[in-house]
Parts: structure tokens; sequence; C-alpha cells
């Protein structure tokens, strides 16, 4: 389910026109672009941190046992896991752990910050990828439906 960022209808495609008003997001790096004017704002996180942390990810406990954690309750709770969006995917850390645990499923990663969309489909490349404000879209959304 998608809702448009023009119009508010709901519509349901695999591309981003909106049937309703065929307005289209803009691209940013050739990603779907729902909040271009915060992707390259650095507030609380400096966008350039992206290539560190994605060498780091690997090789450190944290991460590591974060996604252990991650999949165990995934595998214990939805083991039959169709379908995951992961808002503030960063490089793909975690969703690349999902893809190896459950194949079949579809992917899905958002990040406000359009350079870290850049490390998260090199590291999964099966999935698909948007730039978005989760909580201003949230906010939005809420406070123009009631």
């Amino acid at each position: 389910m998608k809702i448009c960022s023009s119009c508010n209808a709901r519509f349901e495609s695999s591309g981003w026109t909106c049937p309703k008003c065929e307005y289209t997001p803009p691209e940013i790096n050739g990603f779907p672009a729902l909040a271009a004017e915060s992707a390259d704002s650095s507030e609380g996180f400096h966008p350039e941190y992206f290539e560190q942390l994605s060498s780091l990810e690997t090789g450190n406990f944290w991460f590591q046992s974060r996604n252990t954690l991650i999949l165990y309750l995934l595998e214990k709770h939805i083991p039959n896991l169709g379908s995951f969006l992961e808002i503030g995917c960063g490089t793909g850390f975690v969703l690349a752990g999902i893809a190896a645990a459950f194949p079949s499923s579809a992917l899905t990663g958002a990040e406000i910050y359009g350079a870290g969309l850049q490390y998260a489909s090199r590291r999964v490349p099966g999935a698909k990828f948007m730039q978005m404000d989760a909580l201003n879209s949230v906010c939005q959304k809420t406070s123009t439906s009631q």
C-alpha cells in the first residue's frame, strides 16, 4: 500500500506514480524520494559516516549480536515472513541478515539519508529501497487524517 505525497490517495502498484493525480516523487540516486528536502540533512547523524559504518558492521560484536537477536525473534514469532519493511535501514546490515535467513521474503528498506541507500542497495540487491522521513511522514499523515 502506498499513499501519494501529493493527494493522499492510497494505491497499490509496482511503481510510484499515483493513479489518481499522476504525481511521481522525485528520485535521489535512483531511489524514490518521499522526503527529498530531508535527504541531505545532518540532524543527529552525518551522512558521510555511512562509509565507515558499512566497513565496521560486519566484524563488530554489537552489530552481529543485534542481528542474531532480531533474526531469533523473527524466526520465533514470524517463521513464514512474507515481507518486511525496515525504517532507518542505514547501510542495509540488518536487511542483509534477514535476506539470508528468509530468502523468499520481499524486503524494503527506507532511509532518510540518500547516501545510506547506496550502501544498502549494494548489500541487499534483491530489496527495494526508498528515501523517506518516517517521523515527519507519520506525523503529517496523522495530523491530516484527524
